[in-house]
């Protein structure tokens, strides 16, 4: 069993030629990956990312019981197109291996730093690979809306990404 207070940082990883921009760090707790991701982002800080989430799902995760993720955004979610195509790429890898991730729930304020500008771009591309993610304000609404999906208590159909939003 992981320990709670096992963490791991995406800055551990290589990077390639240039410095990683931006920090994506995760721990395993109570069957959540809760991750905290301080940016903006280039391709190298996604490329460090790819790295860390193979090793995250490596060391906690057990493939018959469900997971869910709850992402804390801070100072930024800006990313180059260069690091989100990395993004998407690494989603989709890792969605085509064997996994129980069964939703996603973002936490941020609505003026956080390309929050508003990202947001439709992840939204989409979760939707198309029919993986629940909902974006909240408020981290207490984000656990529980993950835990109720973990036990199948919504459709995975709601990924709208307006939950905990009002007018974002």
């Amino acid at each position: 069993m992981a320990d709670d207070r096992d963490e791991i940082s995406s800055l551990d990883f290589p990077c390639g030629a240039f410095p990683a921009h931006g920090e994506f760090r995760v721990r395993f707790q109570d069957g959540l990956f809760r991750w905290t991701n301080r940016g903006p982002f280039n391709a190298e800080a996604l490329q460090q990312f790819d790295q860390a989430r193979k090793a995250a799902f490596a060391r906690w995760c057990r493939m018959q019981e469900p997971v869910a993720a709850v992402v804390e955004w801070r100072e930024s979610a800006l990313m180059s197109q260069d690091a989100f195509d990395l993004y998407r790429q690494g989603l989709e890898r890792f969605l085509a291996s064997p996994h129980q991730l069964r939703a996603v729930a973002w936490v941020a304020p609505q003026e956080l730093e390309g929050m508003r500008f990202m947001r439709q771009r992840f939204i989409d591309l979760f939707e198309h690979h029919q993986l629940p993610l909902q974006l909240f304000e408020s981290l207490a609404e984000a656990l529980t809306w993950v835990a109720a999906m973990q036990r199948g208590k919504h459709s995975p159909s709601a990924s709208s990404g307006q939950a905990g939003r009002t007018n974002a």
